[in-house]
């Protein structure tokens, strides 16, 4: 699989996001949640803020050691 990561702006460690977002149930076997952002990040004065929603679909066999998902 060709690598995605020349066209990331940024990257995230992202089971330091998934741990610290709080999951519920949001259909069969799909978890969501919410993630409140600012949307000025360089204004520290700005109170303006945007929402990210998260869907996750819950794994039904074990990963495979040999994925790769870069």
């Amino acid at each position: 699989m060709p690598s995605i990561r020349k066209f990331l702006v940024a990257t995230v460690n992202f089971s330091v996001l998934v741990n610290g977002l709080t999951w519920t149930p949001c259909g069969t076997g799909v978890d969501c949640a919410t993630l409140e952002v600012a949307l000025e990040y360089g204004d520290t004065t700005s109170t303006a803020k945007a929402s990210i929603a998260f869907a996750r679909h819950n794994a039904t066999i074990a990963a495979s050691k040999n994925l790769d998902l870069y």
